[in-house]
């Protein structure tokens, strides 16, 4: 039995007149409708669709709106026999709209059923579009995923418009915030793994794209691993990570190496593990039981399909901050003509959907070869990778700087162990250059003096010559 019956396509045509009548009538119906409709196709009716197109055409002329000038307006657009045509005479149709209108105090709740009405009619069509796609074998079955995906959390933004406020709300909210903050009942942020790092930022801020680039061998992803354990683990705060280079196995073996403290080339290679060490890792992986850290290392990642499961993450698990990894990595599934296009469309995405979740995501970011060829080896804003939209996107740039690494002699004890983590871009706060820690075996970081004894910085001399290939590849 066919469980597709044909049904009646949803709409409601009096619903539509009677919107398109308190848009005729009254002038605060007019902005309304205009506000929240966007799109001619919220009206199901043909005739309807074109009055709606008069309307908008009336407003872009400069004119007032009123049954005269939209009449006039469909005239000259070429459109008034067509909307006659499936009722009656045009002129007499757009005036018979005003009578379906009682009040129009309700008018915001009408558009909202149009919406709904619109949303379900392009469920039906987007979905009928896939099912014939399906049965084509040459087309691609994640395209058609991600391609489904992105049309319909496209709808879902239609009915969920957020309404403008008075600006002594939002100031009321931020002082309530400042205020308790004042008085230590809350921090600023998302508290980082080094406390140089929050004096400078207040935590990492609800809303804001941080974009973490160096080159390779720099340490990004283990850096962007510290502070997911940290905020995890310390914090109990939920953190997702997006993986698009490394496995989940991959970064858990790094997590469990910060946290245990027992190297990375040991717990990769077992027979090199003690007795002693196998216990801490045991123990190590019963900490991170509770610990609310996510993992998706999906291999080609769509930007479309990332904002879905960061919706779902959120939801689901209260996720509180994201980290990606990397950017240039990710895809678009609208396929830009340049690669450069689809990288600044890529980082305009990523900050929407921390501006929409409200937090923050840290975004890894590749650089050019270019700061190689210059004898000053420090990154700078011009070496950002493939799209100078990632500038302009992020609210935060963060370079990650090694001297150590492009020393002649890296037995230099001023720089070894020591990282700088260069504020390049800081939109809400200042700029500046800090020292922190990192122990290679180990993936940590940290406040400078936190990380290391004496033994330690001994045992780690053995590590310094060959260690860059095996932890930062």
């Amino acid at each position: 039995m066919n469980q597709f019956l044909p049904r009646t396509i949803p709409h409601a045509s009096d619903l539509e007149a009677a919107v398109l009548g308190a848009m005729l009538l009254e002038q605060e119906g007019t902005q309304l409708g205009l506000e929240l409709i966007q799109n001619p196709e919220v009206f199901y009716q043909r005739s309807h669709q074109l009055v709606f197109e008069a309307i908008l055409a009336t407003h872009q002329a400069g004119h007032k709106i009123d049954v005269i000038t939209v009449t006039e307006q469909a005239r000259k657009l070429g459109t008034l026999d067509q909307i006659g045509k499936e009722n009656s005479f045009g002129p007499h149709y757009i005036v018979q709209l005003t009578s379906h209108v009682n009040s129009a105090a309700h008018l915001e709740y009408h558009i909202r059923l149009l919406q709904e009405h619109y949303v379900r009619r392009q469920v039906i069509y987007t979905q009928e579009q896939l099912l014939r796609k399906a049965y084509d074998d040459t087309e691609d079955p994640l395209e058609l995923l991600a391609t489904s995906q992105a049309n319909l959390l496209q709808l879902s933004d239609m009915l969920c418009v957020k309404k403008e406020e008075h600006v002594n709300q939002v100031m009321y909210r931020n002082m309530k915030e400042i205020a308790a903050k004042f008085q230590g009942q809350a921090s600023t942020g998302i508290p980082s793994c080094c406390d140089v790092i929050t004096k400078l930022t207040g935590g990492w801020q609800e809303s804001d794209l941080i974009v973490l680039a160096a080159r390779p061998s720099m340490g990004k992803t283990a850096y962007a691993l510290a502070e997911a354990k940290h905020i995890a683990m310390i914090h109990q705060i939920p953190v997702a990570i997006f993986s698009l280079e490394m496995s989940s196995e991959q970064l858990a073996n790094r997590l469990l190496a910060a946290e245990t403290r027992v190297n990375l080339n040991h717990i990769r290679r077992p027979a090199l593990l003690t007795d002693e060490k196998l216990v801490q890792l045991q123990q190590g992986v019963h900490r991170f039981a509770r610990a609310p850290l996510y993992i998706d290392d999906t291999a080609g990642l769509t930007i479309q399909q990332f904002r879905a499961k960061a919706i779902k993450m959120k939801a689901k698990y209260g996720i509180k901050l994201i980290v990606v990894d990397y950017l240039q990595l990710m895809q678009d599934v609208t396929r830009k003509s340049h690669r450069e296009q689809e990288i600044a469309a890529i980082s305009r995405q990523l900050k929407l959907v921390a501006k929409e979740l409200k937090l923050p995501i840290i975004a890894i970011s590749q650089m050019s070869r270019e700061v190689e060829k210059r004898e000053s080896k420090r990154p700078q804003l011009s070496d950002l990778r493939e799209s100078g939209s990632i500038e302009q996107d992020a609210d935060v740039i963060v370079f990650l700087y090694r001297r150590e690494y492009y020393a002649k002699d890296r037995t230099d004890p001023e720089w070894k162990n020591k990282m700088e983590i260069v504020f390049a871009k800081h939109r809400n706060g200042e700029l500046d250059d800090l020292i922190i820690e990192y122990d290679l075996p180990t993936m940590r970081f940290g406040d400078v003096g936190s990380l290391f004894n004496d033994t330690e910085l001994e045992t780690n001399d053995s590590y310094s010559q060959n260690i860059e290939d095996i932890y930062y590849s």
